[in-house]
């Protein structure tokens, strides 16, 4: 299961999704500065991400759809 979570940075107030890795470490995806909206399907996609990794299945087609639409930044982490 993974949350979002909030941090004051320099420019504002930043999101991240918090999530534990297959090894059970905990990790963050700092989005930046993004409205709630964004912050919720982002979570949501990175939850599919989660599940078809926890389980070795296919992604869900929601959570293709988002990896598409990201930018190359976010993409690499």
């Amino acid at each position: 299961m993974a949350s979002i979570g909030y941090e004051n940075g320099k420019n504002g107030i930043t999101t991240r999704i918090l999530y534990r890795n297959a090894a059970g470490k905990q990790k963050a995806l700092r989005l930046g500065i993004c409205s709630d909206k964004n912050a919720r399907l982002a979570l949501s996609a990175m939850e599919h991400l989660i599940e078809a990794r926890k389980h070795d299945s296919a992604l869900h087609h929601d959570g293709v759809r988002w990896l598409d639409k990201i930018d190359d930044e976010i993409h690499e982490k």
